[in-house]
């Protein structure tokens, strides 16, 4: 296992770019690898502790996920998902900055799926932080 850390910072406001990920509705409208979500209990579409699901990805891919913990206050997630064999743990912030927003993604998983994830992800991450 290793971790490989990413950030992005944009002119978004903060609470605005949390609830981007705290409402998973919306997660398809900036993160391009996500497709949809399907949640097991769809009538709590707010991150939560204990979440499971699947994310839809390109080519018909379905990523199975847990939420392990939300901490609303300090704006932060982590998540594990796995296909198969690969899995990963995925520990999402978002911050205030000067420029107005910064949020970082620590990817934990096999060196060759964390860096090539990161490579998404820092695309999401660039478009969750920007109007």
């Amino acid at each position: 296992m290793s971790d490989v850390t990413i950030r992005a910072v944009g002119p978004v406001a903060t609470p605005t770019a949390w609830e981007r990920y705290a409402d998973t509705t919306l997660w398809k409208r900036w993160s391009p690898q996500i497709l949809g979500v399907d949640l097991t209990d769809p009538t709590r579409q707010r991150l939560h502790a204990g979440m499971t699901g699947r994310v839809r990805g390109p080519l018909g891919l379905k990523v199975p996920f847990t939420v392990e913990s939300v901490d609303e206050a300090r704006m932060s997630w982590v998540w594990r998902v796995h296909v198969g064999p690969v899995r990963m743990r995925l520990h999402h912030t978002v911050a205030g900055h000067p420029k107005g927003t910064e949020t970082t993604l620590t990817i934990s998983g096999a060196p060759p799926v964390a860096v090539g994830y990161s490579v998404l992800a820092q695309v999401a991450l660039h478009r969750l932080v920007r109007p």
